[in-house]
């Protein structure tokens, strides 16, 4: 609670804001609005006075899940986060690539692969950069539902559309498990939440340290 506060303290030091034109920010709007309207998710307002953050836990013991929520950036689609500014200054966006993969490799002490995401089925032409870059979009979605789920999926999450791609949801698990043979025993066992609350304690370490060691530099943290 301490350290959520001083974090919060921080952010509540600091203007947070989009540079955008008028008309971009009206494109904003609507594309939130129309994305709040498809999931049922409020009235899709921009909101740049919502900056205290808060986190979200799912065990009694305080040990699953734990990511911080409630800043407006977070809410805003991703193209547009490289328009963010701080105290009207531009930003840089640092992803960390393939996290709760290279967490799981590292709890049996192996190296993750190149690109956790690249299977042996490959249903695109392989000239065809666009549909390569689809298709490793879905496998993240199956290998993260894979992962969070508590036991096996006979059917693939909603968000999962397999049938443009001419290939069955057992054919696209099992490439899965053969790609990660080394983490397969997590698989189906919910796991998911555990490592949530490992991101999010290494989301907290940066920012006090941004905070506390670098002279008082704000980070924003972004959960996708």
């Amino acid at each position: 609670t301490e350290r959520l506060l001083h974090i919060n303290k921080i952010l509540g030091k600091t203007w947070y804001d989009l540079e955008l034109s008028d008309g971009e920010f009206k494109q904003l709007e609507q594309q939130m609005h129309n994305r709040s309207l498809e999931r049922n998710e409020g009235d899709g307002r921009l909101r740049l006075q919502d900056r205290n953050l808060y986190r979200v836990f799912n065990s009694a013991s305080f040990d699953k899940g734990g990511r911080f929520y409630g800043g407006w950036w977070q809410i805003i689609p991703s193209s547009y986060r490289r328009k963010i500014l701080i105290n009207g200054k531009r930003t840089v966006e640092l992803d960390f690539s393939s996290l709760h993969p290279s967490i799981l490799y590292a709890k049996i002490g192996k190296k993750l692969p190149t690109d956790a995401y690249v299977l042996s089925i490959k249903p695109f032409l392989e000239e065809d950069e666009q549909q390569k870059t689809a298709f490793r979009k879905l496998v993240k979605k199956a290998f993260n539902a894979m992962i969070n789920a508590e036991h096996s999926l006979k059917q693939p999450p909603r968000e999962i559309a397999l049938k443009d791609w001419g290939i069955t949801w057992t054919q696209l698990v099992s490439a899965i498990i053969e790609r990660h043979q080394p983490i397969s025993d997590y698989f189906f066992t919910g796991v998911g939440l555990e490592l949530q609350f490992i991101d999010s304690e290494i989301a907290e370490k940066l920012m006090l340290s941004f905070y506390d060691r670098l002279g008082f530099v704000p980070l924003l943290p972004v959960h996708d």
